[in-house]
């Protein structure tokens, strides 16, 4: 977005108030709009602002980043403490070099899938003792990960892998 023709308060509370209809979405990656946030800060010569002036760039930059309040807040904060830096935003924090083990191997979904589609999807704390009884009654190998499974878990992997789909079934209401 090329926003540099806005040159005044008075011209950002026009945009703002033409623009309530309009649904802004988020585009490009963090480093774009913190540059965004930077240079409008810069612009507008944030410090030297009054009160009522600095609320309205903030609320500019919630609409035009896709931040919400409380995050716009914390990159200005951020930009304040660093702004003479020549990268005054950038991010603080990164994917770990270790991440955490996954617990459940894509065999265990594949196979929660099948006990689902084998039950027909029945609800989350009866397929958990089915697993149990499958390794424990049964003895089938197989179920030994899925043994330990609490039904919340249970839950959040149909969310995350869409178990209903894997497992070829549809309900009917």
């Amino acid at each position: 977005m090329n926003e540099t023709r806005l040159c005044t308060i008075e011209q950002i509370e026009q945009f703002l108030s033409g623009c309530l209809q309009v649904e802004f979405t988020k585009s490009g990656d963090d480093s774009e709009r913190y540059e965004h946030i930077s240079r409008v800060l810069k612009r507008f010569d944030y410090p030297g602002q009054g009160k009522r002036e600095k609320g309205v760039l903030l609320k500019y930059l919630q609409v035009t980043s896709g931040y919400s309040r409380a995050q716009v807040t914390r990159l200005v904060t951020q930009w304040h403490t660093n702004r003479l830096a020549t990268v005054p935003l950038s991010k603080r924090y990164r994917a770990p070099a270790a991440p955490f083990a996954r617990k459940y191997t894509a065999i265990d979904i594949a196979l929660l899938a099948e006990m689902d589609k084998a039950n027909e999807d029945v609800c989350g704390p009866a397929i958990a003792h089915l697993l149990q009884r499958a390794y424990g009654v049964y003895g089938d190998a197989r179920y030994e990960r899925l043994v330990g499974l609490s039904v919340s878990h249970l839950y959040n992997l149909r969310k995350k892998h869409g178990l209903s789909s894997l497992a070829g079934s549809f309900r009917q209401d």
